[in-house]
């Protein structure tokens, strides 16, 4: 299906484009992401196509930029002249508007859109990370830890031995127990020393 019903219609509009000099425009109108061509509002389009990375505004129109009652328009757009909110906001249209067009293309599900604004930081992101990592190794820790004891009730030096360096290994990866850590650390040196001078 040709959902932009041909180029030609389209021809005075891309002439005018054009003529204005404007090599970069902003789609305006209603901003409707469930709609099936929702995902080009408020997206970057190049005129030309001399701007790397940005679709054209032909390749838009082919892909159902102005398909009947969407209501939009195109816009001048100056980067330098947008705050850094909604310069942030068109980069992330755009970017959603080239992902849908090539699912759109490739016959999959378009993937919705999010704000920016409702994406976790780059230090939200490290600290889920690094919490999460604590949060593993700590059950990791005491998963290993609790087979050593089992060890030592059953009299199995041997294998509480490598239970226990390897509780200690797990300890020192990361600050999981924060001001008890030393002594867990301590505690579990002192048991390893035992164990060696059982042997």
């Amino acid at each position: 299906m040709n959902r932009a019903g041909g180029m030609g219609r389209h021809e005075p509009l891309m002439q005018r484009l054009a003529a204005s000099g404007s090599e970069l425009v902003i789609v305006i109108g209603p901003k409707d992401d469930r709609t099936d061509t929702g995902h080009w509002t408020g997206a970057i389009l190049s005129v030309t196509g001399k701007v790397k990375g940005l679709p054209t505004v032909e390749q838009a129109i082919r892909d159902g930029l102005f398909a009947p009652g969407t209501g939009r328009y195109l816009a001048t757009f100056d980067p330098k002249k947008v705050s850094k909110e909604r310069a942030t906001e068109a980069r992330a249209r755009t970017e959603h508007a080239i992902r849908a067009m090539r699912a759109r293309q490739n016959g999959e599900r378009i993937p919705p859109y999010i704000s920016p604004s409702l994406r976790p930081s780059e230090s939200e992101v490290a600290s889920k990370r690094a919490e999460s990592f604590a949060k593993n190794t700590r059950l990791k820790f005491e998963r290993v830890y609790n087979a050593a004891q089992k060890a030592i009730e059953a009299g199995d030096a041997q294998t509480a031995l490598v239970k226990c360096k390897a509780a200690l290994a797990l300890l020192r990866e990361d600050s999981i127990y924060g001001e008890h850590q030393l002594q867990l650390e301590d505690a579990l040196t002192k048991e390893i020393e035992r164990l060696q001078d059982a042997e």
